[in-house]
């Protein structure tokens, strides 16, 4: 099948390496570690995790715009 401008040859292999890394991607979640109980400070070093999250992702951004 061919669009103008565009080939579209066999599709086998590709769809083997999607299927092959959807499976391990799926298994990697059964051997995910634990996470340690912090106790009452638990919520505070989430929070700080999101945080520092949302701080780089809005300065990936900013950098992303400024280029």
């Amino acid at each position: 099948m061919s669009v103008p401008g565009i080939e579209i040859g066999d599709l086998n292999e590709p769809a083997r390496i999607l299927i092959e890394n959807a499976q391990t991607l799926d298994s990697s979640g059964d051997s995910a570690p634990e996470v340690p109980n912090a106790g009452r400070s638990t919520i505070f070093v989430g929070e700080a995790i999101r945080s520092l999250a949302q701080a780089m992702s809005e300065s990936w951004s900013a950098m992303a715009w400024a280029s």
